[in-house]
């Protein structure tokens, strides 16, 4: 279950109900539920382990923002892709506004 900002309202989300556009709320340890871009979080990394094999968390920032789904994260992150549409990350700004 993830923490999603939707339409501007906090919702509670199984992964199989995100949707390309929602921003994700995730703490540390969670799983990435979606291919993604980075948002906001206080020195963000992933452990991208399961994907690519390297040991080491690599550090996530706005010149790095690309988040593979089912690595874990501590940070927010807006939805790029969902199931067979995901692919290579395309870059465009994200404003989260509180």
């Amino acid at each position: 279950m993830s923490q999603v900002w939707r339409n501007g309202h906090l919702v509670r989300s199984v992964q199989s109900e995100v949707v390309v556009g929602d921003i994700v709320d995730l703490s540390a340890g969670d799983a990435v539920p979606a291919d993604g871009i980075y948002v906001f979080g206080d020195d963000p990394a992933t452990n991208e382990a399961k994907m690519t094999g390297e040991s080491k968390d690599i550090e996530k920032n706005p010149r790095h923002p690309f988040l593979l789904g089912g690595t874990e994260v501590s940070l927010l992150l807006t939805v790029h892709a969902i199931g067979v549409h995901h692919s290579a990350p395309v870059c465009f700004a994200t404003w989260l506004c509180s």
